[in-house]
């Protein structure tokens, strides 16, 4: 793209060069015809000669400073040139430009200090519609991602791991389980052929297959990952629980021994999100909403937008970091079933459940691609989801099929919402359509367990007895703010505004705790702030599902509270991200090569 940009603008700096050089050598011809006996037309026409000359210099000097500010545009990363990827020789190769045998092909837009998002867009190829060849596109396709967004990937991975492990070394025992996961999951594969379970399995790990080796066979030495590097930041939720499966029983965590500010500090880490999802009495519109919570030092953003195709072709875009085949925060469109999927994470309070936890099961990163793939209804979706549950990044699943609202109605009867809840050796499943029509056409989701089974065996039960507020899936602080204002939300800008929602200040269910907000800022706490907390804003509407079109914000909250900035008071590693980040929302969409 640079190389063409140039040309162009050389070849016209040539034509003003070359037009001022014909005009000065035509004008002296001119000159010395008329010398003897026209000395004021002489005068005349040498004035006009200066003031061309100038003229033409001016528009070469503009063109130059255009060329330079695309130039440097460019080279800070908003360089939108398509690459593609085909294999010859059994390589697989990067291109420039779109091969006429690519098996993917996309490009990445570096808009983080713009809007404080990249975008990623994938297509892959159709030409055959066999599992074999949807494995090489599959394939293709992490190459690709890896080729063009390697830096950020070693970037986010670092500042994830200060957050994650600090200064300690990565326990051999996860190590080796994720090993040992990983290659459990093919064997699944080997020993499953024709189940279209285990093909969409396969693709997702084709697809880290090739991100992995574009890692290699692109980034320069010094920014490669390790195979379990990569495996670390793919189990990045699942990581939760398994950090503390890997100890021994007197090494986990004691709950019953922690302050009262370590305990909330300990379970903040573990957990994530807020969510809620608003119809209107007539169900004219549908809003999904969504904001992720975690360190500040996982802020550097993609979203991402990847087409598949093969046996169960689909499409999918997601609020997502690099490196990512999944979204982890999570907020997923799905225009081709007509679908949202959002999570918010519940954590174990019950650390016996940890003995549960084994390598023969499939990680949660691999799970829901897999049930995207194969998936066109909540049910499907959520089933699908709870199978070969590992027991790790213990969510609430939430599904919105729009298919079934239909416009002027007194709503869908049943597949709605379907909502999914796991802890380790256990998962449900459940249909929640008439308890949102019954609760005034919304669904809140906030890090409580919905399900008395999960409730219970998560450990809520004894906490409750000990905090009848803060543990109570109606009566805690998020609870009552969204019980309090969803039935506020009537457009698309109330929703905005819902999900970004902190006035800790002021609010009555907060109790002066920036922590107990729709959008945490543990930054802003009087004693021991945190960089922690609500990192964005997301959301999407029944129009715009079907056209794979949503509307996000990054950052932490600034609409009741200040923007926030990296100061020397956060001292965690953050490489690639913004200093400041005062961004609005961006309306981000599905875009075409032509």
């Amino acid at each position: 793209m640079i190389r063409v940009i140039s040309k162009i603008f050389l070849k016209y700096y040539l034509v003003q060069l070359k037009r001022c050089i014909k005009w000065d050598r035509d004008q002296v011809y001119k000159i010395q015809e008329i010398r003897n006996d026209k000395e004021n037309y002489i005068m005349q026409e040498k004035i006009k000669f200066k003031r061309e000359i100038v003229k033409s210099i001016q528009i070469i000097i503009q063109m130059k400073a255009i060329y330079l500010l695309v130039l440097v545009s460019l080279c800070l990363g908003n360089d939108q040139t398509v690459y593609s990827v085909d294999q010859r020789l059994g390589k697989y190769t990067l291109n420039e430009g779109k091969s006429p045998v690519a098996l993917a092909w996309g490009y990445y837009k570096h808009e983080v200090m713009e809007d404080g998002w990249g975008k990623l867009y994938i297509w892959t190829s159709d030409t055959f519609k066999s599992h074999e060849y949807s494995l090489k596109t599959s394939y293709a396709a992490g190459y690709l991602e890896g080729s063009i967004t390697y830096e950020h990937i070693y970037n986010h991975f670092w500042s994830w791991y200060d957050f994650t492990f600090g200064k300690e070394k990565v326990d051999q025992k996860l190590e080796q389980y994720l090993l040992e996961q990983y290659e459990y999951a093919r064997g699944l594969v080997k020993e499953n052929r024709g189940d279209e379970y285990y093909e969409a399995l396969e693709r997702i790990l084709a697809q880290n297959d090739g991100l992995f080796q574009a890692i290699q066979d692109k980034a320069p030495i010094n920014k490669k990952l390790t195979w379990v590097q990569l495996l670390l930041l793919q189990a990045c939720g699942d990581i939760y629980e398994l950090k503390e499966a890997m100890k021994t029983k007197q090494e986990r965590i004691q709950w019953h021994l922690l302050s009262s500010e370590e305990f909330e500090w300990e379970r903040e880490k573990r957990i994530s999100c807020s969510a809620l999802i608003k119809a209107l009495d007539d169900w004219s519109d549908v809003w999904m909403a969504h904001t992720t919570w975690t360190s500040y030092q996982n802020m550097l953003r993609i979203y991402k937008y990847y087409q598949f195709s093969g046996p169960n072709p689909y499409r999918v875009s997601f609020s997502s970091k690099p490196g990512l085949l999944y979204s982890k925060d999570d907020f997923y469109v799905l225009p081709d079933s007509n679908m949202v999927v959002i999570e918010t994470t519940n954590g174990i309070l019950d650390t016996s459940l940890y003995d549960l936890i084994n390598a023969q099961t499939l990680l949660t990163w691999q799970r829901v691609p897999v049930a995207h793939s194969i998936s066109k209804g909540g049910e499907k979706w959520t089933k699908t989801f709870i199978r070969h549950n590992s027991g790790t990044y213990n969510n609430q699943y939430i599904v919105i099929d729009l298919k079934v609202v239909k416009k002027g109605t007194q709503g869908p009867e049943k597949d709605f919402i379907w909502i999914s809840e796991t802890v380790p050796g256990f998962a449900i499943a459940l249909d929640v359509t008439d308890k949102v029509k019954s609760n005034g056409n919304y669904w809140k989701s906030y890090n409580i367990p919905y399900t008395p089974e999960v409730y219970d065996k998560a450990g809520y039960t004894e906490a409750v007895k000990k905090d009848p507020i803060k543990y109570s899936y109606e009566l805690c602080p998020r609870g009552q703010m969204m019980k309090r204002d969803a039935p506020k939300v009537k457009s698309l800008q109330d929703m905005k505004q819902f999900i970004r929602y902190n006035d800790y200040k002021n609010d009555e269910f907060s109790d002066k705790n920036p922590a107990n907000a729709i959008s945490s800022r543990l930054d802003l706490l009087d004693t021991n702030p945190r960089a922690h907390g609500s990192i964005d804003g997301k959301v999407a509407s029944l129009a715009s599902v079907p056209l794979n079109i949503a509307y996000i914000q990054s950052g932490p909250t600034t609409d009741q509270q200040p923007v926030f900035s990296w100061t020397p008071l956060f001292n965690g590693i953050h490489w690639g991200q913004p200093t400041t980040f005062n961004f609005t929302w961006v309306e981000v969409k599905e875009e075409k090569i032509v």
